[in-house]
């Protein structure tokens, strides 16, 4: 079985807690054109789809979240890892949509996983 990657996207802006910039890519090639810890193309439209299924519940029914990204809307915390920034690439793609998936609103923070463990503070 060859898994089906996307490229990385290296323009999305990720910075940890002190705004330096963590842009980290594994070499590892996978079977297909995925290198290792990469979301394949199937994992991003399905975080996309995730996405679709929260707006029409906490923007359309529930009118919880606004229609529109601003940035008060919250932060977007992932991880090092780059599935976990496409992942949220792909989520907030089907969750505001009108922003087409770019990410020039967006301000993504990433970090180590002691900074990222949020439970243990």
């Amino acid at each position: 079985m060859a898994w089906s990657c996307n490229p990385i996207p290296h323009k999305v802006p990720i910075t940890d807690d002190k705004g330096t910039s963590l842009e980290k890519t594994s070499k590892r090639k996978l079977r297909g054109n995925c290198a290792n810890g990469q979301l394949t193309t199937l994992g991003e439209a399905q975080m996309e789809h995730i996405g679709k299924l929260f707006r029409r519940h906490y923007v359309e029914e529930l009118r919880f979240l606004p229609s529109e990204w601003t940035p008060s809307v919250g932060t977007i915390r992932v991880t090092h890892v780059d599935r976990t920034l496409v992942s949220a690439r792909s989520f907030l793609k089907g969750l505001y949509p009108q922003n087409r998936g770019l990410f020039t609103d967006y301000k993504i923070y990433a970090g180590t996983c002691d900074i990222n463990n949020r439970y243990s503070q």
